[in-house]
């Protein structure tokens, strides 16, 4: 079993793979939940995954002036390369990314 990583790690990892001509496949096993919904809990494992497009960023300012990311708030969008789906995932649902366990 590969070491564990943390968000940001994983989050590099997904950025990176949209960055050139073609995108680089991952593995990546997360959990569905949709609050809104009540609905939930069925583990999802995508083989050969791309996203469709580059993540959403943003930063707003704080009161001490410090800038502070909402990156994390927002889902991405992963093609599973076999099938064809489309899923929407919430970062924080990740459970691995290319075999790492993500923290």
């Amino acid at each position: 079993m590969k070491p564990p990583i943390r968000v940001n790690q994983a989050l590099e990892i997904l950025d990176d793979s949209v960055r050139g001509d073609r995108p680089v496949p991952f593995h990546i096993v997360f959990c569905t939940g949709s609050r809104t919904h009540g609905t939930g809990g069925e583990r999802i494992v995508f083989d050969r995954a791309i996203l469709t497009k580059a993540r959403r960023r943003s930063a707003i300012a704080s009161t001490d002036g410090k800038k502070r990311s909402r990156e994390k708030r927002y889902p991405i969008k992963v093609k599973n390369m076999t099938s064809l789906e489309i899923r929407s995932v919430n970062i924080e649902l990740i459970e691995t990314l290319n075999g790492h366990p993500v923290l």
